[in-house]
């Protein structure tokens, strides 16, 4: 199975790094976000791109596979587990069965309940197969360093509703109320984001000089 392009897609990808930080500083990623993954109980909120690239995972998660649809077979996604363990996938680590998650596009929203947690090695591609019932596959490293396993978080599809224009403004998650994904804000939080690696930079070459 080593020529299946979701494994080829996977090996290609490279841990995080202050290299990689700067090499993504200059990228354009406002026409890549499709859409929004939160999960309220882990204070995750991530934007959604159309490829899983070394740049895209810098600003958040990626389909594994492509030309998946969200809400259909096995959707997965992929994003990157860092040192600052509230970022990306990292708070993944803390799922639980029952949890809720929530998936947008920007007609749809998804909703997603886990049903299992586990760590299994990085060779192991079965929890990509397609399913008949909507599942959605969570993917990352099971530790913020070099690793050859990997967290992953199973959650089946409990609901899916047209987003009107009152929910785009404001969905009531079961814990507390929060703001749906405004593509716009993806936008802007990419470019924090990007400031953000490029004050990294600025401290690391300072750091190289004494």
């Amino acid at each position: 199975m080593s020529g299946s392009p979701e494994i080829s897609s996977l090996a290609a990808i490279q841990p995080p790094s202050v290299t990689g930080i700067s090499k993504s500083l200059n990228y354009d990623y406002s026409e890549e976000v499709i859409g929004g993954i939160s999960i309220p109980s882990l204070a995750i909120q991530l934007p959604i791109l159309q490829k899983i690239t070394n740049e895209n995972l810098y600003v958040g998660a990626a389909p594994v596979i492509s030309n998946q649809k969200m809400g259909e077979g096995n959707y997965s996604l992929a994003a990157h587990h860092i040192h600052r363990e509230k970022a990306f996938f990292g708070p993944l680590m803390n799922a639980k069965k029952g949890e809720k998650i929530y998936l947008q596009n920007a007609t749809y929203q998804y909703i997603y309940q886990i049903v299992t947690v586990k760590v299994v090695p990085e060779t192991d591609t079965s929890v990509l197969k397609q399913t008949n019932k909507p599942t959605l596959t969570l993917i990352t490293c099971d530790k913020p360093t070099t690793t050859r396993n990997r967290l992953i978080v199973t959650a089946e599809l409990v609901q899916k509703q047209i987003l009107t224009q009152a929910s785009k403004s404001e969905v009531v998650f079961s814990e507390k109320p929060i703001p749906l994904f405004n593509f716009w804000n993806i936008i802007i939080g990419a470019g924090i984001i990007f400031v953000m690696g490029l004050l990294v930079m600025i401290i690391w070459k300072k750091s190289k000089k004494y």
